[in-house]
């Protein structure tokens, strides 16, 4: 005597695919959503220390008015 009792006997062919499909879709939006929502908070602290460090730079400005800075190579 076997014991055969699964959620496949419990549910129909049909039903269990379109039950799995309905479960991968969730997964992946929540997912998606997560993913998002970090890129969001990781945006605004990107957004807030160029802020920050433009603010710096206004103030060095203003103390130093003829100074500058040179990026690159010197000689050419």
């Amino acid at each position: 005597m076997k014991f055969r009792y699964g959620y496949r006997e419990f549910l129909p062919k049909k039903l269990n695919v379109t039950f799995l499909k309905v479960i991968l879709f969730l997964i992946f939006n929540l997912s998606y959503f997560c993913v998002f929502a970090q890129l969001k908070t990781q945006k605004q602290r990107f957004i807030t220390s160029n802020q920050k460090a433009l603010s710096m730079l206004d103030n060095i400005e203003l103390a130093y008015p003829f100074s500058f800075v040179v990026i690159g190579d010197p000689e050419a």
